[in-house]
């Protein structure tokens, strides 16, 4: 074929001196457009077969992986093998130049794994993140390490090969290139440790509202990856914070708030001091028409006349809020509800009431 191919061009025009480097150029470009078409036809087959496959399946884990086109980057290996089979047919007359191409080849396939590994972890990530009791842990940084490990290896593999030296030899140099290695990926380092730390320790999880004025944070954490935290916050602007910063600085976390299942009060009512005195007759009689008061004072005046007259209009309106609160419908009773007086300010005496809501909810809670 390439005689005939030779004879066309001397026909065409083409000087014998260039016959040659022109019958090269038609055979890599004449090859390319086969294995293209090659190529289009099988991944069309081939993606349309296992979608059919998968949805006889019913397979979500299948559906993920053809989403991220990890079956397209699997079928690139059709036209790598196309590519092997070409080179000796159109490099026959440059034999010098086929270690070079055989060597070019062998780097693209190099490629083409990393590239179905990364499809491959993309889909694994996708899918974990559907997994209900995954979703509030960071996937995101063990793909991101998982990627960078294998772009690592992989780069290895092909300063191999262009190189000419073993794996073995090249993990040795790693030793005196150590430093430069560490300097380079120490965020990635860093964020890695950082990332397990939070993840074994529980610290942060996708959904926690934390804080961080250091960083200006104030939100719900929305990803997590290897190197970064995203934070939307309440204005809905978005703030990165370093992932080795949760464990080297302090922060809030609101998260705790959430599973207790209230969200506390902490509120002082300023009294005027003035006002305050001594229960008279009069007064009793009217407080122990309220409710909320009356078993209070029947307690009072069973423990004696000087028990019922030691009473203060200031006390039995502590006890009739505190009484209020463990009444009230909204009022978590399981957590820890009391109002006490504080220091006298210059506003008057404050009595703080400090309780929980059985709601965690922002709208409600106000």
């Amino acid at each position: 074929m390439t005689d005939i191919l030779e004879t066309w061009l001397i026909e065409f025009g083409i000087p014998i001196t260039g016959v040659a480097q022109a019958k090269l150029v038609v055979l890599i470009v004449s090859l390319g457009i086969v294995i293209l078409t090659i190529d289009r036809l099988v991944k069309m087959i081939l993606v349309r077969w296992i979608r059919s496959l998968i949805e006889r399946l019913e397979s979500p884990l299948g559906n993920t992986f053809l989403e991220k086109k990890v079956f397209r980057a699997v079928a690139n290996f059709v036209h790598i093998v196309a590519i092997q089979t070409a080179i000796p047919v159109a490099f026959s007359d440059f034999p010098e130049y086929l270690p070079i191409a055989y060597i070019a080849n062998e780097i693209y396939i190099i490629i083409a794994v990393l590239w179905i590994l990364s499809a491959g972890f993309n889909a694994l990530g996708a899918h974990a993140r559907q997994i209900p009791a995954l979703q509030d842990k960071p996937i995101d940084s063990y793909i991101q390490l998982a990627k960078i490990v294998n772009i690592c290896i992989g780069g290895l593999f092909i300063l191999s090969i262009l190189l000419g030296k073993s794996l073995p030899y090249l993990f040795g140099t790693l030793g005196a290139t150590s430093a430069i290695l560490l300097l380079v990926f120490k965020d990635s380092i860093l964020g890695f440790v950082a990332s397990i730390q939070v993840s074994v320790n529980d610290i942060v999880r996708i959904g926690d509202w934390i804080e961080n004025p250091k960083y200006g944070a104030d939100g719900d954490v929305i990803q997590i990856t290897l190197t970064t935290v995203k934070v939307q916050n309440w204005d809905k602007t978005i703030t990165t914070i370093p992932t080795y910063a949760l464990i080297s600085d302090s922060f809030k976390n609101w998260r705790g708030m959430r599973e207790s299942g209230g969200r506390r009060i902490k509120r002082p009512i300023y009294l005027k001091i003035c006002s305050f005195r001594f229960c008279d007759d009069g007064m009793m009689d009217r407080m122990q028409r309220i409710p909320l008061l009356t078993d209070y004072l029947k307690d009072r005046t069973v423990s004696g006349p000087h028990e019922a007259h030691a009473l203060t209009n200031i006390g039995l309106f502590r006890r009739y809020i505190n009484a209020y609160l463990r009444a009230h419908p909204h009022i978590n009773r399981d957590l820890l509800l009391m109002v006490r007086q504080l220091e006298p300010q210059e506003h008057g005496l404050p009595l703080e009431i400090y309780a929980f809501t059985n709601t965690v909810e922002w709208i409600e809670y106000e």
